[in-house]
């Protein structure tokens, strides 16, 4: 109701508490949770990797009510854009053994963790480098300050 007129009409709810709702009455963000699905989660994992597949669907599983699970899919597949679909495949593959019951959490910091890990490997990038003859002269004796050899 809005000002008194009807502007929609939905089904009774059979059971206490319970709610039906038009997914056309919805906010665009809510109707768009309202389209998750397993399904559609396992797809977006399996074009990042077969590890993020098999992890997605651990977690799916992972839950009495599937749904329950979507969330945490949703943060775990969201760390290829942020992170890159190699290292999020990397940290899958090393996180399924770990735990039986996977989450978005260890995914998380097992990929923080290798990034970290990655850019302590590459601690020259940037760093400035001379070249080998630069200090051929800081042993001769000869060499003053004015460079006139006193």
């Amino acid at each position: 109701m809005c000002d008194g007129k009807r502007i929609a009409i939905h089904e009774r709810a059979l059971r206490k508490g319970g709610c039906r709702t038009n997914p056309e009455h919805m906010p665009g963000a809510h109707r768009d949770f309202a389209e998750w699905n397993g399904g559609r989660f396992r797809r977006w994992a399996a074009g990042i990797g077969g590890s993020t597949e098999k992890m997605v669907d651990a977690i799916l599983k992972s839950r009495k009510v599937e749904q329950q699970s979507y969330r945490s899919c949703r943060g775990v597949l969201a760390l290829a854009k942020a992170h890159g679909k190699e290292l999020l495949e990397e940290a899958c593959a090393k996180a399924l053994p770990l735990t039986p019951r996977p989450g978005y959490k260890v995914v998380e910091g097992i990929v923080t963790a290798l990034e970290k890990e990655r850019e302590e490997a590459d601690g020259d990038d940037g760093a400035y480098l001379r070249g080998g003859g630069c200090y051929e002269s800081i042993g001769n004796e000869n060499d003053g300050p004015e460079g006139d050899g006193g």
